[in-house]
C-alpha cells in the first residue's frame, strides 16, 4: 500500500513538473504554427485527461509539439490565404480525418512500419523541422512582424537583426540568457521549477518595463477557447496534402517518442506502438472538433515527467488536470506573457532539434546516410516536408545501389536458419537494406524462444545503418528477455555499428 501511495505522489508531483512545462510551451507552439493561441493549451488538457489511460505507453506525456509546427503553419497557409482563422478551422477538419486514419494504422497494426523509414531521413526530418522554427522565431524573437517563404525568411534575419524592437530584443536577450545558464545552477529549486517558467515569469516581470513589447492575447473566457472545424475544403488537393503531412508526422512522430521513452523508463516497460497511434487517433478527433492543435507523444516532457519519479498515466493525466484548473481559474495570466519570451524558448527547442552535432553523427554513418540527411533538410527548407522525406528516402536508395545493396534482397533478405538444440544460428548473405526492414525484424523476433542466438553477418556485402540499428535493439530486446545473444558484424561496418549503438 505503501508503495502505491508513493507512486501516487511522485505521478503526481511529475504532472505539476510537466504542467508548468507545458503551459508556455504549448503557447508557444501554437503562436508558432499560426494557430489561435488556444489550440495548443486545448491540445495538451485533451492529450492528458483524454490520452493518459488510452495510449499503449507508460509514462509518455501527450501534447501538441515544436515538430508539428511546420505542418500545422503549412496547412492554416495553404488552406486559406491570407485568412489565418479560416485557414486554422479548415486544419482542425484535417485533424478529425488524420484521427481517423491513425485509428486504422493502429488497428491493422502499423506501428512496425516506422522501421522501414531510414534514419538518415527521420533524423533529417527532425533537424529541418529545428531549423524552420529557429529561422520563423527569430523575426518574433526581435519584435519584427514577418510573413513570407522559408527562404524570405532567411533573406530577411540580417534586417530583423538590424532593425528590432528594442524592447522585445531585450526581453528575447534576457530569456535566452536564463535557459542557457539555467541547467548550470546547482541548486535543489531547479529540480522542480522548469526553465521555461521561470523565463516566462521573468517575462512578465520585464513587460512592466518594456511596455511596447507585443504580448500573448487569448480570451479570459474558457467558454471562448472553442472553435469549430470547417469541412467545406476536405476533399481539395491542399486538404490531402495537408492530412498526408500531419498523419505522417504526427503517426511517425509518436512511435518514435514512445520508443525513445520505452528506454529512459525505470521499470524497462515496453510500449504497444499500435495502441499508441489509435489512442493517438482517439484525441486528435477529439482535437480537431474541439478547435486543438494535433497532439503526439512528446519526448522532452516525458523525459522531465519521467525524472520527477512519474511510474504511470497519472502523471500525464495530472499534468491535462493542472493546466485545465489554471485556465478556468486565471487565464488572464497568460496575457501578460511577451512574445519575445516564448521564441527564446521555442529558437532553444529549434536547437535541440537541429543540433549541429546531428550532422556529425550522420556523417559518421557514411556518404549515404549524410547525402540523404542533406537532401531531406534541403528540400524541405526549398519545398516541404513530404517532399523532403521522399528526397530523403530515393537518394539513400539510390546510393546504397551504388555501394553494393542487390536489388534481389530489396525487400526480402537472404539468410538461413540453424537449429541446434536451445541454439540457434542465424546467418545473412547479400544485402540489407532499409526496404527489407519489416521482414528483418520479424526473422529476428521468430529467434525469441532460444536461449542461445548468434548473429553472422560476415557474408553481407552490404548493410546499410538502419538495418544495423535494427540488429541492435532487437538483440538489445532479447538479451533483457534472457537470451545470450552475439553478432558477428565484418569490420568494414563494425565502425558504423558502433555509432547506431551510440545514438
Amino acid at each position: 500500500m505503501g508503495v502505491k501511495n508513493n507512486t501516487f505522489v511522485a505521478d503526481i508531483k511529475a504532472g505539476l513538473v510537466v504542467f508548468l512545462i507545458a503551459l508556455p510551451l504549448s503557447l508557444g507552439i501554437s503562436l508558432a504554427s499560426g494557430a489561435p493561441s488556444t489550440a495548443g493549451l486545448v491540445a495538451a488538457i485533451l492529450g492528458g485527461i483524454l490520452g493518459a489511460y488510452l495510449g499503449g505507453s507508460y509514462v509518455t506525456i501527450n501534447g501538441p509539439a515544436a515538430g508539428l509546427i511546420v505542418v500545422v503553419l503549412s496547412a492554416i497557409q495553404s488552406l486559406a490565404p491570407g485568412d489565418p482563422m479560416t485557414g486554422f478551422r479548415r486544419m482542425l477538419a484535417c485533424v478529425v480525418v488524420v484521427g481517423v486514419l491513425q485509428i486504422l494504422s493502429g488497428l491493422i497494426k502499423a506501428g512496425r512500419f516506422v522501421s522501414v523509414f531510414p534514419v538518415s531521413v527521420v533524423h533529417g526530418m527532425l533537424s529541418a523541422i529545428g531549423l524552420i522554427i529557429i529561422i520563423k522565431q527569430v523575426h518574433v524573437f526581435f519584435g519584427v512582424k514577418f510573413a513570407g517563404t522559408i527562404v524570405d525568411s532567411i533573406i530577411q534575419i540580417p534586417k530583423t537583426i538590424m532593425n528590432p524592437d528594442p524592447e522585445s530584443a531585450w526581453i528575447g536577450l534576457i530569456s535566452v540568457g536564463i535557459l542557457l545558464c539555467y541547467p548550470h545552477i546547482k541548486m535543489k529549486f531547479t529540480k522542480f521549477i522548469p526553465a521555461p517558467l521561470v523565463v516566462v515569469v521573468v517575462g512578465v516581470l520585464l513587460s512592466s518595463v518594456f511596455l511596447n513589447a507585443s504580448h500573448v492575447h487569448i480570451p479570459t473566457n474558457f467558454a471562448d477557447f472553442y472553435v469549430a472545424p470547417l469541412f467545406d475544403m476536405i476533399s481539395s488537393r491542399e486538404s490531402i496534402m495537408a492530412i498526408l503531412s500531419l498523419f505522417f508526422v504526427a503517426s511517425l512522430e509518436s512511435v518514435l517518442s514512445a520508443s525513445a521513452v520505452d528506454k529512459l523508463d525505470p521499470m524497462q516497460r515496453e510500449s504497444n506502438y499500435d495502441r499508441e497511434l489509435w489512442s493517438k487517433g482517439i484525441v486528435n478527433i477529439a482535437c480537431g472538433m474541439l478547435g486543438g492543435l494535433p497532439i503526439i507523444a512528446e519526448i522532452v516532457r516525458s523525459s522531465a515527467s519521467i525524472s520527477q519519479g512519474a511510474k504511470t498515466p497519472l502523471a500525464n493525466f495530472s499534468h491535462g488536470i493542472f493546466i485545465l484548473v489554471f485556465l478556468l481559474l486565471s487565464p488572464q495570466i497568460l496575457n501578460l506573457i511577451p512574445l519575445s519570451a516564448l521564441a527564446a524558448i521555442l529558437i532553444l527547442v529549434g536547437y535541440r532539434l537541429a543540433q549541429p552535432a546531428q550532422f556529425k553523427n550522420m556523417y559518421n554513418l557514411g556518404t549515404g546516410s549524410f547525402v540523404s540527411f542533406i537532401a531531406t533538410i534541403g528540400v524541405t527548407l526549398l519545398e516541404d516536408l513530404l517532399l523532403g522525406i521522399l528526397a530523403g528516402i530515393v537518394v539513400k536508395f539510390i546510393i546504397s545501389c551504388f555501394q553494393g545493396a542487390s536489388l534481389k534482397s530489396l525487400l526480402k533478405p537472404e539468410y538461413q536458419v540453424k537449429n541446434e538444440g536451445d541454439k540457434a544460428i542465424l546467418e545473412f548473405q547479400g544485402s540489407l537494406i532499409f526496404f527489407s526492414a519489416l521482414k528483418q525484424r520479424k526473422i529476428l523476433n521468430d529467434l525469441a524462444s532460444y536461449k542461445v542466438i548468434e548473429i553472422n553477418l560476415a557474408n553481407i556485402s552490404y548493410i546499410d545503418p538502419t538495418s544495423l540499428s535494427i540488429f541492435s535493439r532487437e538483440s538489445e530486446r532479447m538479451q533483457k528477455a534472457g537470451a545470450k545473444v552475439t553478432i558477428d558484424i565484418p569490420e568494414k561496418f563494425s565502425k558504423v555499428y558502433g555509432h547506431v549503438k551510440g545514438h
